[in-house]
């Protein structure tokens, strides 16, 4: 910058016009380009650096309240799934709630047990919750915190039904091979044997 400023008061020094015309038709890309900076670049990185502020470790927020973060609600009277500013509040059963700016109840769990860890309140021996909270990372802080922890996945009870237990395409529902610590399905093994050796 202070050199672009050096160039344009030499620029006014020089007597020659043609010389001056040529050094300003040189500069010109330059000082558009610095301008640009100036009065869109720079207060554009500026309103990105608050707004990396305020997300947080969110992955949104309502321009009109920004503490509340955009959510699938489920009480949509129009069903097209639109996302509206809300907050994600969890209730422990000591009558303690806590609100979270994240979106899933999977991303609460564990700043919630935190949360009641800095209250009056004893530390939770047992905790039991719904699919919404079921992930490896809350079952290993539930191991980590040496708490009872009754959560299940969020597809356990898909895979209580007999139509899921009877479906192949499950590796769930494979024959697991602990010595070789692989799945396979009986079905296909079957029939992959039967083309090879088809009288074997």
């Amino acid at each position: 910058m202070k050199k672009v400023e050096k160039e344009t008061n030499g620029i006014l020094l020089e007597e020659d016009v043609q010389v001056r015309k040529e050094k300003r038709r040189e500069l010109s890309p330059v000082k558009k380009l610095l301008k640009l900076v100036r009065d869109d670049v720079g207060p554009r990185l500026v309103k990105y650096k608050q707004q990396n502020a305020l997300f947080g470790d969110r992955n949104s927020y309502s321009k009109t309240d920004t503490d509340a973060t955009f959510m699938r609600m489920k009480d949509d009277h129009m069903n097209n799934g639109q996302l509206k500013p809300g907050y994600n509040i969890q209730m422990a059963m000591e009558n303690k709630s806590i609100i979270h700016k994240c979106p899933t109840d999977t991303r609460c769990f564990k700043p919630h047990i935190e949360a009641l860890k800095n209250t009056s309140l004893p530390s939770p021996k047992n905790v039991i919750a719904d699919a919404g909270y079921g992930s490896e990372e809350n079952y290993l802080y539930s191991l980590e915190e040496e708490f009872e922890a009754l959560i299940p996945y969020n597809t356990f009870l898909t895979e209580q039904k007999r139509s899921y237990k009877k479906d192949i395409r499950h590796a769930s529902n494979w024959a697991y091979d602990e010595q070789k610590d692989e799945y396979s399905c009986q079905i296909i093994v079957r029939f992959y044997l039967s083309v090879i050796d088809p009288h074997g």
